[in-house]
């Protein structure tokens, strides 16, 4: 038996498509431009920015438009889960703790540097 294919545009397929997208460039290039930025702005810098900046707010709306789409199963994963997380568990804990160590890292980071 044949599986009936879909036709038109899924959204859903959108989203995560778009989301996957943006998340591998946003990466890279947020690190290169944290290692070229202390040169000034020169044009490097302002192409990294300008595709920095631009898969961020792809990104941001992807991820809302992909948490829309899979809301029934979000609001559904979060009822059947909620009794489990109403008690911090030892791995929530972990990633707070560790969270806020990179958070503070990061902005004594900042201040060291000026």
């Amino acid at each position: 038996m044949e599986k009936s294919r879909k036709t038109g545009i899924r959204g859903r397929v959108i989203a995560s498509l778009f989301m996957l997208l943006s998340f591998c460039l946003l990466v890279p290039s947020g690190i290169l431009l944290h290692v070229f930025s202390p040169d000034g702005l020169d044009a490097r810098v302002h192409v990294l920015m300008t595709v920095h900046n631009v898969c961020a707010l792809v990104f941001i709306v992807s991820g809302v438009a992909h948490l829309i789409f899979n809301r029934r199963s979000v609001l559904s994963y979060l009822r059947r889960t909620y009794n489990e997380y109403r008690v911090p568990s030892r791995e929530l804990i972990l990633v707070v703790i560790v969270f806020a160590a990179l958070l503070a890292a990061a902005f004594l980071h900042i201040v060291l540097l000026g």
